[in-house]
């Protein structure tokens, strides 16, 4: 079985996101992985920004509260955690990300997006079927 070293975990501030971030949390703390939170500002909105992420100055602008939750989860479990924030398409985010060094990207069924599809979320549908790493949907 391949080792389990870093698991990307998509968040979004959706309940299945911190769900999503309950069970990355323990699979981490079982094997011993570290676990980076990412959040992506979808390509719809990144319009009403002039700069982009060039002159963005922290996460906390950007992520708002988001990551508090997911944060205060990895740490109940002493799991050590990272954030990163991205701008674009969040389905083509994590898959780059996750392509790059990470052994399994975990994200929950359904986010924060006004449309949803019937089974899967938007993005975790195209992250299944994209990601060249194990993907592992909470639902």
């Amino acid at each position: 079985m391949t080792e389990i070293k870093k698991i990307l975990l998509g968040i979004d501030g959706s309940d299945g996101s911190y769900k999503a971030a309950g069970y990355a949390a323990d699979l981490a703390a079982r094997v011993g992985a570290t676990v980076t939170l990412m959040f992506v500002v979808s390509d719809q909105y990144t319009d009403r920004f002039i700069a982009k992420p060039t002159y963005t100055p922290n996460e906390e602008i950007m992520v708002g509260s988001r990551f508090n939750r997911a944060k205060a989860i990895m740490e109940e479990k002493h799991v050590a955690y990272d954030t990163v924030v991205e701008m674009g398409n969040p389905a083509q985010k994590l898959i780059a990300t996750g392509d790059s060094g990470y052994d399994m990207i975990v994200l929950g069924t359904r986010g924060l997006s006004a449309v949803k599809e019937f089974m899967l979320g938007s993005v975790s549908s195209k992250v299944v079927q994209h990601s060249r790493i194990p993907v592992l949907i909470v639902p």
